[in-house]
């Protein structure tokens, strides 16, 4: 229900001039995640941005953010959930974490970043994911943007009232709960023009 993947691959982030590795990533499942590393120009102390977009498009809609945070000096991980762009199999709430835990792993494994140089940052439906693994592997900070309480709370203000949307939701996030595990530091950003995620599950969150 929550998920609008996209599969064409607008672009890559050496339109942008940035350099990056093209990355294949393997969950515990068997499914193949793609996704991208952006290292950062010159030193920047080893610290990681690890990126979770929203419920729409995939990696290459996300160009700008990418941009944004080299011009910080980090250098950023981004991946796609299974289902969206060149990740296969089909988008589930579970099936983000084990994607979640892939990407983690690949940065700890692979890139030899220690905890305390990863900033988790979720947008959106990421935001639910990036709570759900800051509560197994606490990061450096937690960034939540645009991000809400659960579905079955964004459900229940698009349906009627006595519509019966938990039946539809076998799967969900709870990010309330992730954070009462949290002790990272944590920015939650929310506009209160947001069309999409009511601005009072951000202020709940």
């Amino acid at each position: 229900l929550p998920f609008f993947p996209s599969k064409e691959i607008q672009a890559s982030p050496d339109s942008l001039g940035l350099a990056y590795e093209d990355i294949r990533l393997t969950t515990t499942d068997g499914e193949t995640i793609a996704g991208w590393y952006v290292p950062a120009a010159g030193s920047n102390d080893g610290r990681v941005l690890l990126f979770f977009h929203g419920n729409a498009g995939n990696i290459s809609f996300c160009l700008d953010s990418v941009a944004m945070f080299h011009d910080l000096g980090l250098s950023v991980l981004l991946i796609d959930y299974r289902g969206f762009g060149e990740s296969s199999g089909s988008p589930s709430v579970d099936g983000t974490l084990l994607d979640a835990r892939a990407a983690w792993a690949w940065l700890r494994d692979m890139k030899r970043v220690p905890p305390e140089k990863i900033i988790i940052h979720g947008r959106s439906l990421g935001g639910g994911v990036a709570a759900a693994l800051a509560a197994e592997a606490p990061p450096r900070a937690l960034i939540l943007e645009s991000t809400f309480t659960s579905l079955y709370d964004v459900a229940k203000g698009l349906v009627p009232r006595l519509f019966p949307v938990g039946l539809f939701l076998p799967q969900d996030f709870d990010t309330p709960k992730r954070l009462k595990s949290i002790h990272a530091p944590l920015l939650v950003i929310h506009s209160p023009s947001d069309e999409m995620i009511p601005y009072e599950l951000g202020r709940t969150v």
